[in-house]
C-alpha cells in the first residue's frame, strides 16, 4: 500500500533530520521540507483513487468482506499512529500530520467499496417497493 511508503519517508527524514539537526541546522529543515512534499504528493495521488472509485459506485457488484475493511482500516491506523508518534517525538510535528493525513485519505479509499456495497442494496431495496 502507499501508505507504508508514505510513513516509511516520513520516518526517515524525521530520524535523519534529528541527527543532521545537531550537526547542520539548514540541511535538517531542507530535508524535512522536501519528505513533507513527497507525503503530500503521495497523498494527492490517493485522492485519484477515491475519485475513480467514487465515479464506480453504483456501477460495481459486491466487493471484500466488512470484516477485511475492519482489520485493514485498523492496521492503517495503528502504523499511521506508530509513525506520526515516532516523528513528533523526533520533533516534526509537520511530518506526523502529514502521516495522519495520508492515513485519512487511505481509510475513505479503503470505505468505498463497502458505501458502494450499501448504496447498490438501498437501490435494490427501494425497487421492490416500486
Amino acid at each position: 500500500m502507499d501508505i507504508v511508503k508514505i510513513c516509511g519517508i516520513a520516518v526517515l527524514c524525521a530520524v535523519i533530520g534529528a541527527v543532521l539537526g545537531r550537526a547542520l541546522g539548514g540541511t535538517a529543515t531542507a530535508l524535512k521540507l522536501a519528505g513533507l512534499c513527497m507525503i503530500l504528493g503521495g497523498a494527492v495521488a490517493l485522492t485519484g483513487d477515491i475519485a475513480r472509485q467514487t465515479s464506480m459506485i453504483f456501477g460495481m457488484e459486491h466487493a471484500a468482506e466488512y470484516v477485511s475493511v475492519m482489520t485493514k482500516a485498523l492496521g492503517i491506523t495503528v502504523l499511521c499512529r506508530i509513525c506520526s508518534d515516532v516523528c513528533r517525538d523526533c520533533g516534526d510535528a509537520t511530518l506526523a500530520s502529514g502521516v495522519e493525513s495520508a492515513g485519512k485519505l487511505t481509510l475513505v479509499l479503503l470505505a468505498l467499496p463497502m458505501i458502494s456495497r450499501l448504496a447498490e442494496h438501498a437501490v435494490s431495496l427501494s425497487e421492490g417497493f416500486s
